[in-house]
């Protein structure tokens, strides 16, 4: 059974990455799926593109959204689909940087790189598919990296476990780690003011769900100095 979850982005908080195996989770974590489109949807279904490694621009205050592709491995007899469903609460999150060992003090820091990413998304039984969204670097990782003079690349690791109720029972998910590089303007593309572009530009998008993150995005200047993204252009075409 599939499931349609709209994705919203939180306000807080190499390879495909990588899942333990032990094999006695009620939720199985896939992977962490692409917008596909260029809309922010996804639909439950185990053939949807996926990120293999992320990318966080932290020239602009955004975090960096994972949309969790999750898998039911609790069964359920006719009538029981109800009582068996898990409803996810949260993921419990844990930000390392194993390739610089300079930013070791920022590990295990409650509220910035150990905390609790709130969502909530239902899993049927019997195999059932749920895609949902969490933050998985919040904002303030890359604004903790820009004030100490970091402009990147830096590679941080995000491994969570999502907790789950099933009638009043805790369930848990595989331990899954995932690879993001931060830095600044890896992913946006300034264009100049935005006076200097057409009104007519249609430029890239980015990811369709946070531009900040995966997909190159063009931007402008606005007249305040901050960037619009995407570019919105001001000039009129000739």
């Amino acid at each position: 059974m599939r499931s349609l979850v709209p994705i919203l982005i939180p306000l807080v908080g190499a390879a495909i990455g990588c899942a333990a195996d032990n094999g006695d989770e009620g939720i199985f974590v896939i992977k962490n799926v692409a917008p596909s489109n260029g809309a922010c949807e996804f639909t439950g279904d185990e053939n949807e593109p996926f990120v293999a490694h992320g990318a966080l621009d932290i020239a602009t205050p955004a975090p960096y959204l994972f949309v969790a592709q999750m898998k039911s491995r609790v069964t359920a007899e006719e009538g029981q689909e109800d009582a068996r469903t898990i409803i996810t609460s949260h993921a419990n999150v844990d930000i390392t940087f194993p390739a610089n060992p300079e930013l070791a003090d920022l590990e295990g820091v409650d509220g910035l790189t150990h905390f609790k990413s709130l969502f909530t998304a239902p899993l049927v039984p019997n195999g059932g598919v749920t895609d949902a969204g969490f933050t998985l670097i919040p904002a303030a990782v890359g604004q903790e990296l820009a004030a100490r003079g970091i402009t990147g690349p830096v590679e941080a690791v995000g491994t969570f476990t999502i907790i789950g109720d099933m009638s009043g029972a805790e369930q848990t998910s595989n331990q899954f780690s995932f690879g993001v590089t931060l830095g600044k303007n890896i992913v946006i593309n300034v264009l100049g003011t935005c006076d200097t572009v057409p009104m007519s530009f249609t430029g890239r998008q980015g990811n369709a769900c946070n531009f900040a993150q995966d997909g190159i995005v063009d931007c402008c200047t606005r007249t305040d100095g901050s960037l619009a993204c995407p570019a919105v252009g001001t000039m009129p075409s000739t």
